[in-house]
């Protein structure tokens, strides 16, 4: 066999045609592995919110107090925060 069969051009057209069918299909299995994912998550948030709503210690009263102080923490200067504000920033 010659260097110049070996690399003929009806081999290396076969062979790229092959590699770009075969790369065809790996963007469609990501793309559904991706949106199995996706819907996934959006499953556990959901479930995740839905029983942090029934939960009598996560009032919407006590989120908004929490959201407030989070703000009024972010206002001051890091001198001026307190313990509580400063592990609120942390979360």
């Amino acid at each position: 066999m010659t260097s110049a069969s070996i690399l003929s051009p009806a081999k290396i057209a076969t062979a790229s045609s092959v590699t770009t069918s075969s790369e065809a299909l790996m963007p469609t299995t990501a793309v559904n592995n991706n949106m199995k994912l996706k819907n996934d998550f959006i499953d556990k948030i959901l479930r995740i919110r839905n029983e942090s709503l029934n939960n009598p210690v996560f009032t919407l009263e006590r989120y908004n107090q929490t959201i407030e102080l989070i703000n009024n923490a972010k206002l001051k200067s890091s001198a001026r925060r307190n313990d509580q504000e400063i592990s609120l920033l942390k979360t």
